[in-house]
């Protein structure tokens, strides 16, 4: 049974305009992060994010 009511080509622009969108975002922090620690010089110390399994 097919709802003929239902715009599914507007739903899919939706879609892709909002994952454009948030991938722009990503790519913006991306960018700005990078800009900073190139700008800060010296590298900080890495993080080890697996430090609380060492126990």
């Amino acid at each position: 049974m097919e709802n003929e009511n239902i715009d599914y080509a507007e739903m899919y622009r939706q879609m892709m305009r909002a994952a454009e969108s948030a991938i722009r975002t990503l790519v913006e922090a991306q960018q700005k992060c990078e800009e900073i620690y190139m700008q800060a010089g010296e590298p900080a110390p890495l993080i080890d994010l697996n430090e609380h399994h060492k126990e």
